[in-house]
């Protein structure tokens, strides 16, 4: 039985989308727990998009540069403490 298919014009839209609000809140907020939680939308929203291209062409890349962007979280979670 065949998954629900999301087109990659749909989840590279979502991932720009959240990247550009993710910018939108770095740029415009001086709180520094604020602009590391734009942050981590970006970082998800370029996960997101490694994810999908890496689904689309069936390759695992994206889901290895993935686990390395969750690594550049987690230590941006630690600075934030």
């Amino acid at each position: 039985m065949d998954g629900l298919m999301v087109p990659m014009e749909h989840a590279l839209l979502i991932a720009g989308l959240l990247f550009t609000c993710g910018l939108f809140g770095l740029m415009l907020r001086r709180n520094i727990i604020f602009m590391l939680m734009s942050l981590e939308v970006m970082l998800n929203a370029a996960g997101l998009a490694f994810v999908t291209a890496g689904a689309h062409w069936g390759q695992a890349d994206g889901q290895v540069i993935f686990m390395l962007i969750l690594t550049v979280a987690a230590a941006e979670v630690a600075v934030g403490l």
